[in-house]
C-alpha cells in the first residue's frame, strides 16, 4: 500500500475516531413523551430537531426530538453539550504528498509500549473511575407480571445440577484492614460458586464519603486480586460470571440511601465505573431502598426492592425486562440450575420461570409467614420457606410439604439457605438436622457469610492481620459425629423414642372434643416412637382459643370480616417451652376456590370454627434438647455444639 494510501486511510479512521466521541456507543431503551412506546437503540445524531437512531438489527429510525421523553431528551442534550466543547477537530489534509517513486517516509510505530486504540480497556482503567452517563429506567414500558397468576396443579420437571458440591474449594486469603473501624460489609458468591467479591467500607462519623476497597477471591486457585479503593461508600451485591463486574449499591447511613446500583468493572487495583442507575428514585424513603441482588447468569441479574419490587435485568444494558411485587418476602432464591426463581410474601410460595418469564407454580402456605424466606436444596429438589420459628420443606416437583418445623429459641431470622439435602442453616449460624428437628450446631466468630450450593462461605477478618475465606462442607465432621451420638447418649434430649409424655387437653374448651384431642395426640407420639402417660417426664399442651374478630383481605375481592380460632400444641419441660406449633382456622386462607352459588362471605362462614384436625395431623419432633443454661450458642440457640470461625479454622 503507498503512503498516501495509508496516510488517507489514517484520516479517515481519525474522523471516525473523532466522531464516536460524540455517539452512544451503548444500546439503551428509549421512549416516546407518552411512555407508550419504546425500542432498543444506539445513538446516531441530532439535526434540525430530528434524531436518528440505529436498532439492534440495524434498522435506522428517526423521531422528533420534542416527541421523546424528558429523559432522553436530556440524554440528547448532553451529548450535543459534549460535542460542541470537544477539543478534537479534523485536520485538513497534509500538502506534503510522497514522491511517486519514493519509499514511504512516514515512521512506522515504535515497539514496546502498545497504542491507545491497542490498549484501549488500560486506558479507560486508569485512576478510580471514568464518567459514566446514568441510565433512567421507565417502568411505564416495563411488563408486569402477577405473583400469583399461575393456572392448574404445582407439576415442575426438576432438573438437577451436572455437579452438585463434588469440586474442590481453597481458602482465600482476605487482605487484613486499613483501620479498626473498616469492617468487611459484604460477600457475594458469582452464580457457578467459583469467585467472590468481598467488599470493605470505612466511614468515619462526620468525616463525609467514607471509603470502599473490593477485592475478587477465586476458590479453585486460593488467591485473592489486590483490593482496589474508592473514595466512594458502595458494597457488592452480586458478582457477574465473568468474575470480574460487580454489581454495586450505594451504602449510606439512612433509609432511602441503598438506592443507586452501579456496575463496577475490577481488573487488579483498577476500577472502571460502567454504568450507573437509581431504579425506584421516584419513590421516598425505605421503599426505593435495593435489598438484594444476584446475577441469573451473563446476561441476567435479579433484584429485590423494599416494597417488594422484584426485576428482572438485562446485563449489560441496565434495563429491567420485567418486574412483579411480592410484598411481604425478604429474599428470592434462584434454583441450582438457574431456571427458577421461588418467593413467598408469608400467604403463598410460588415459582417463576425465568426463561418463560411466568409464574410456573403458586400455593397458599400452611400458615401465615411474616418476613418470609426461601431457599432450594442444593439439588433443587427441595425448597424451604417459612420464619420466626415456623419452618417448611417442600418437594420443588409437586409443592407437597413433607416437613413442618417449629424451632422455638432461635429468633430474629435474617438468613435460610440449605446447605445439605438434610439440613437447614438459619441465622447464617444454626445448623438444624430436618427428619429430627434437631438443633445441631451453632458457628460463630465469622463477620460475613454466604452459601452457594453445598458450600458455606465463611469470611473472617482478623484485625492488622490477613484474613481469610473458607469454604466449608456444612454441617462440619465433628457435628456429623455428634449427631451419631443422638441414639446412643441418653442425657442430650428431654424427647426422645421411648420417653413417657403426659398430655393436657384443659385447654380445650369443648368438652366433647378433648377426648378426640388426647387420643390424636397420643397417635401423634406413637408415630414418633412416645408414650402417653399420666407420669411423663415432658407435658404436650393442646389448646384452642377464641374466636377474636379477624379481618382478611383478598387480591381482587377485597376486605371481609370473620372470626378467628386458633389452635395450638406445644412440650413444655420444667416451665420452659422448648416446641410450639399454631394453626388458625383464616391464616392460610388466602386462595378461594368457591362453588356455584356460593359466595367468599358464605365461604368464611361455614369455616369459622377452630381447626381441630390441626391435632391429627401435627408433624410432633422426634427429639428435643435438654434446655442448655450454661453454653448456650450464639444468640442462644441451644444447639448440641458449637464451633468457633477463625483464620485458622474451626475450633
Amino acid at each position: 500500500m503507498s503512503s498516501a494510501v495509508r496516510f488517507c486511510a489514517g484520516l479517515a479512521l481519525l474522523l471516525a475516531l473523532c466522531s464516536s466521541v460524540f455517539a452512544d456507543d451503548e444500546t439503551r431503551v428509549w421512549s416516546d413523551a407518552s411512555g407508550s412506546f419504546t425500542i432498543r437503540a444506539k445513538y446516531v445524531s441530532e439535526k434540525d430537531g430530528k434524531v436518528t437512531l440505529v436498532q439492534e438489527d440495524g434498522e435506522e429510525v428517526e423521531i422528533a426530538l420534542k416527541e421523546l421523553s424528558e429523559s432522553d431528551q436530556k440524554f440528547v442534550a448532553n451529548l450535543k453539550k459534549k460535542e460542541a466543547a470537544s477539543p478534537f477537530k479534523a485536520k485538513k489534509p497534509s500538502p506534503f504528498a510522497p514522491k511517486s517513486n519514493g519509499k514511504p517516509s512516514m515512521k512506522k510505530p515504535s515497539a514496546g509500549k502498545p497504542s491507545k486504540s491497542e490498549n484501549s480497556d488500560d486506558e479507560e482503567d486508569a485512576g478510580n473511575f471514568i464518567g459514566t452517563e446514568a441510565i433512567t429506567v421507565n417502568w411505564q414500558s416495563v411488563e408486569t407480571i402477577s405473583a400469583f397468576s399461575a393456572n392448574g396443579e404445582w407439576s415442575i420437571e426438576t432438573e438437577r445440577p451436572s455437579s452438585v458440591g463434588d469440586e474442590k474449594r481453597k481458602n482465600v486469603n482476605l487482605p487484613p484492614k486499613t483501620d479498626f473501624h473498616e469492617r468487611l460489609e459484604a460477600l457475594a458468591v458469582s452464580p457457578d460458586g467459583r469467585k467472590a467479591v468481598f467488599g470493605y467500607h470505612l466511614a468515619r462519623h462526620g468525616q463525609g464519603v467514607g471509603t470502599t476497597r473490593v477485592c475478587i477471591g477465586d476458590f479453585e486457585t486460593g488467591k485473592a486480586s489486590a483490593p482496589c479503593v474508592v473514595e466512594t461508600s458502595m458494597i457488592p451485591l452480586a458478582l457477574h460470571p465473568d468474575g470480574e463486574h460487580v454489581l454495586m449499591r450505594r451504602e449510606e447511613f439512612g433509609f432511602g440511601n441503598h438506592d443507586r446500583l452501579e456496575i463496577w468493572r475490577i481488573n487488579g487495583k483498577k476500577v472502571q465505573k460502567k454504568a450507573v442507575v437509581t431504579p425506584y428514585g421516584h419513590l421516598n424513603g425505605p421503599e426505593k431502598d435495593i435489598l438484594s441482588a444476584e446475577f441469573i447468569d451473563a446476561e441476567r441479574f435479579v433484584t429485590l426492592a423494599g416494597r417488594g419490587e422484584l426485576a428482572v435485568w438485562s446485563f449489560p444494558a441496565m434495563q429491567p425486562e420485567f418486574q412483579m411485587n411480592i410484598s411481604g418476602a425478604s429474599n428470592f432464591a434462584i434454583s441450582p440450575n438457574r431456571k427458577l426463581l421461588a418467593y413467598c410474601d408469608g400467604k403463598s410460595i410460588g415459582l417463576l420461570d425465568l426463561d418463560k418469564q411466568e409464574i410456573a407454580a403458586t400455593k397458599s402456605v400452611p400458615a401465615q409467614i411474616h418476613n418470609a424466606l426461601v431457599a432450594f436444596s442444593p439439588s433443587g429438589s427441595q425448597l424451604a420457606f417459612g420464619n420466626s420459628g415456623q419452618l417448611f420443606v417442600c418437594k420443588t416437583a409437586d409443592g407437597e410439604v413433607v416437613k413442618e418445623l417449629s424451632l422455638v429459641g432461635i429468633n430474629g431470622w435474617a438468613a435460610l439457605s440449605f446447605p445439605d439435602e438434610d439440613f437447614l442453616l438459619i441465622n447464617n449460624l444454626c445448623v438444624v438436622e430436618i427428619a429430627n428437628q434437631i438443633k445441631l450446631w451453632s458457628y460463630e466468630g465469622q463477620e460475613r457469610t454466604a452459601t452457594s450450593g453445598p458450600w458455606v462461605i465463611f469470611g473472617v477478618t482478623d484485625g492488622q492481620k490477613a484474613g481469610v475465606a473458607a469454604p466449608a462442607k456444612v454441617p462440619h465432621p465433628q457435628a456429623l459425629q455428634m449427631l451419631k451420638k443422638v441414639e446412643s447418649d441418653p442425657n442430650l434430649f428431654v424427647l426422645r423414642p421411648g420417653t413417657k409424655v403426659k398430655i393436657d387437653a384443659s385447654g380445650i374448651g369443648d368438652a366433647a372434643q378433648r377426648e378426640k384431642v388426647v387420643k390424636d395426640l397420643a397417635d401423634r407420639l406413637t408415630a414418633v416412637g412416645c408414650s402417653a402417660s399420666e407420669t411423663g417426664s415432658i407435658t404436650l399442651t393442646a389448646t384452642v382459643t377464641g374466636p377474636k374478630p379477624h379481618k382478611i383481605s383478598f387480591r381482587r375481592a377485597g376486605d371481609f370480616d370473620t372470626q378467628e380460632y386458633v389452635s395450638s400444641v406445644k412440650f413444655v419441660f420444667e416451665g420452659k417451652t422448648l416446641w410450639e406449633n399454631t394453626r388458625s382456622n383464616v391464616s392460610s386462607v388466602y386462595i378461594v376456590t368457591l362453588k356455584e352459588g356460593e359466595n367468599i362471605a358464605t365461604w368464611l362462614k361455614e369455616r369459622e370454627k377452630p381447626d381441630y384436625a390441626m391435632f391429627s395431623q401435627v408433624d410432633l419432633p422426634k427429639y428435643l434438647q435438654k434446655p442448655n443454661t450454661g453454653s448456650a450458642g450464639p444468640q442462644n440457640t441451644q444447639t448440641l455444639g458449637q464451633s468457633r470461625v477463625t483464620t485458622g479454622g474451626l475450633r
